[in-house]
């Protein structure tokens, strides 16, 4: 699947997912009678899975990742009633309304579907598919576009878990889900505790730079008051030498007159 694939199938179901979202904004969403709870229940029941139909066999990159995240987001603060303005960050959000990311539902998605394919028997298709190879040729350099088999083996490894025992690991369908489970909440933490790290560096960053441009700024008020002082004087002396000139020519006129 192509990349320029990947971002239209995004758009399409972003579409969909939105439009499934939007029929529910004045019949729950909006109604302050219904628990909070409730609300994400009938969010991943309706418009969750719509938004994530098939994405077992999704070969996605991290535009198309972000995309989804930010679609999931948006939901869960206008689900929330969290606006922009309350500068509530994304991890606090996913605390409120319980609930993980969007990349961890599709961690759990995709393994779960690549234990269904691997547990099956050697001649159905959808394992030759998933296992095959190129009769003849090669794959380019530079590079080339991913399929899924590849997609797993990286997110296997994102999570913790050993490519290499796939074949094997997931014949056993309890301990497979026990294992996958647990390697994606890992995950989940993982990326929660970076992200929140991130942001309290981006606060310090902040915080220096505002520190900052207050020392410059109170630098370039003194500069500015310093200035005008100057200014201030030197009009003074000019008013006071031309009083004095005056003064002085209306004494020499008097002084001749006399």
């Amino acid at each position: 699947m192509c990349v320029s694939v990947c971002v239209c199938v995004c758009v399409c179901v972003c579409v969909k997912a939105g439009d499934a979202f939007g029929k529910l904004q004045r019949r729950l969403w909006g109604e302050h009678s219904v628990v909070l709870s409730a609300k994400i229940a009938v969010y991943q029941a309706v418009v969750l899975s719509t938004l994530l139909y098939g994405c077992e066999s999704w070969v996605l990159y991290r535009r198309s990742v972000r995309r989804l995240d930010e679609f999931h987001m948006r939901c869960l603060r206008k689900i929330a009633g969290i606006k922009w303005q309350d500068t509530v960050p994304n991890t606090e959000v996913l605390r409120l309304c319980g609930i993980s990311g969007i990349e961890a539902v599709l961690l759990t998605a995709q393994f779960r579907c690549v234990g269904h394919v691997i547990r099956m028997d050697d001649n159905r298709i959808p394992k030759h598919i998933f296992f095959g190879q190129l009769s003849s040729g090669k794959r380019p350099q530079c590079g080339p576009l991913r399929r899924c088999q590849h997609t797993v083996k990286v997110n296997m490894k994102r999570c913790g878990l050993q490519p290499k025992t796939l074949a094997t690991a997931a014949l056993d369908r309890a301990q497979w889900r026990t294992t996958c489970q647990s390697a994606i909440q890992s995950f989940e933490k993982t990326r929660v505790a970076e992200l929140e790290r991130k942001r309290a560096g981006n606060i310090c960053l902040s915080v220096r730079l505002l520190n900052r441009l207050t020392f410059e700024l109170e630098f370039l008020c003194v500069w500015v008051i310093t200035i005008v002082r100057l200014e201030l004087k030197v009009k003074v002396i000019g008013q006071c030498q031309k009083y004095m000139f005056s003064a002085y020519g209306c004494g020499n006129a008097v002084t001749r007159s006399v």
